[in-house]
């Protein structure tokens, strides 16, 4: 009976080291290159129990490998360990400037060109008999509208478009306990 015990732990332990090498080396590449933008989900060992879930940034992938993540955020660099990550998303693209923003846009614009216009006179400032709300009016439409609309565009062209590629879902480790067994960590990620 030991015999089959050792053998079959044997054969275990030979199964545990060849096949999930693979699955965890595919799960440590996942299809992020150094210069792509992604979003990081992680719980930041360094920050108290108790204030909150975890932390995300986005930055530029300096480096990937089986560690983590070596980003860079304008002139900071830092690590994500890859214990500690709970989701990455690789940014894929921009969204469009939608109608309803640039409408908004204009419209706030519209109506701080028309209390610009109606206060100081409008473009015609110097003349005392000036109509203020045609100035308003004439500020308003001329300045403040495309103004507002073109704020409004350069703003959406910030956002990002994120799809969630695979990694740290399942990092298994090897556990070997203290009557010497051998069996696998697998963390389901759902705390």
């Amino acid at each position: 009976m030991k015999t089959r015990t050792r053998t079959l732990r044997i054969a275990l332990f030979a199964i545990a080291l060849t096949a999930p090498l693979s699955s965890i080396e595919a799960q440590y590449h996942p299809a992020v290159s150094p210069g792509d933008e992604v979003r990081v989900s992680y719980y930041n060992p360094a920050m108290a129990i108790g204030y909150g879930g975890p932390t995300l940034v986005t930055g530029e992938v300096v480096d990937v490998n089986e560690s983590g993540f070596l980003l860079r955020k304008g002139k900071r660099l830092f690590t994500v360990h890859a214990s500690t990550v709970r989701s990455v998303e690789l940014r894929v693209g921009t969204k469009p400037a939608s109608a309803p923003a640039m409408v908004a846009g204009s419209a706030i614009g519209f109506v701080s060109g028309f209390a610009l216009g109606a206060l100081t006179g409008g473009f015609n400032h110097m003349d005392p008999n000036v109509d203020r709300v045609e100035a308003g009016l004439t500020t308003g439409v001329l300045v403040g509208a495309p103004l507002g609309a073109f704020v409004a565009w350069l703003t959406s062209r910030e956002r990002g478009i994120y799809e969630d590629i695979p990694f740290g879902d399942m990092l298994s480790s090897m556990v070997v306990g203290a009557n010497g067994t051998v069996g696998f960590s697998l963390p389901t990620g759902s705390f």
